[in-house]
């Protein structure tokens, strides 16, 4: 099999911390497999209307297309990495609420 090459990438930033994954090469993907991966766009305006124009643009290539688009940061927030931390401190933040509402309680009636 033969590939023609199309392009050279930027270096990229590996995810283990050793940086051996940081050497990446790039395959096209067969067509029946496209709605398995997710398109992770870069973009320095509001993310709003980059994801305004790009539904905009998909359904004017295909108007039957199922499109789901968020920022990376809300996917972020719903990952156990970043949601249990998360809901610990939700947690703390609740009990000491009411731990200050208990001891507002207690020095009121002192």
């Amino acid at each position: 099999m033969t590939y023609q090459v199309v392009g050279v990438a930027h270096d990229i930033r590996g995810v283990k911390s050793d940086g051996s994954d940081s050497e990446q090469v790039y395959l096209p993907l067969p067509a029946d497999r496209l709605q398995n991966y997710s398109i992770l766009i870069r973009t320095q305006s509001d993310s709003t209307q980059v994801i305004a124009a790009l539904a905009t643009a998909l359904s004017s290539i295909d108007p039957d297309i199922v499109e789901h688009a968020s920022t990376l940061a809300d996917i972020l927030r719903l990952t156990p990495m970043f949601a249990i931390p998360g809901t610990a401190a939700m947690i703390a933040t609740i009990v000491g609420f009411f731990g200050l509402l208990l001891a507002d309680g207690h020095l009121r009636n002192c």
